[in-house]
């Protein structure tokens, strides 16, 4: 075969998988949210209220991911609420409790969950709660979509 028609070929096939490829959209985030140790020891477990945010999908979805840890022993133990601003009055849409330790070091291991039936252009905010006796450490960012 030719180099002409071997180029010809390779700049089709390339061509068709251009076409064909679907691109990976990655959600927008929406909020940074933190805690720093000793959060969650002793008296220190007030709940911790993220920045509030609005949400502009259309699939009904917010997503956090994030990592918790602790320099102490003990195990991190933080229930998260998904809450909805609505005039004054605050209401829980979703809530999940995620327990044990995901290093900040290492993203791949860090804990993801999504909060299902939130409404497009509604006010939200993320709040954690501490269910453990140890403090804690740990950041995490809430996304608009999957």
């Amino acid at each position: 075969m030719s180099l002409i028609k071997k180029l010809s070929a390779t700049a089709i096939l390339l061509s068709a998988l251009c076409v064909f490829a679907s691109p990976t959209y990655a959600a927008t985030a929406l909020c940074y949210y933190s805690f720093n140790s000793p959060w969650g020891a002793g008296s220190l477990t007030n709940s911790i209220e993220g920045p509030a945010f609005v949400v502009n999908n259309t699939a009904g979805v917010v997503s956090i991911k994030g990592w918790q840890d602790t320099p102490y022993s003990g195990t991190p133990n933080v229930y998260y609420e998904l809450m909805r601003s609505d005039w004054g009055f605050d209401t829980t849409v979703g809530s999940t409790t995620i327990r044990g330790g995901y290093p900040q070091s290492s993203s791949a291991l860090w804990y993801y969950h999504t909060f299902t039936g939130v409404q497009k252009g509604t006010e939200y905010y993320i709040r954690m709660s501490s269910r453990s006796s140890t403090g804690m450490d740990g950041a995490g960012n809430a996304y608009d979509g999957y």
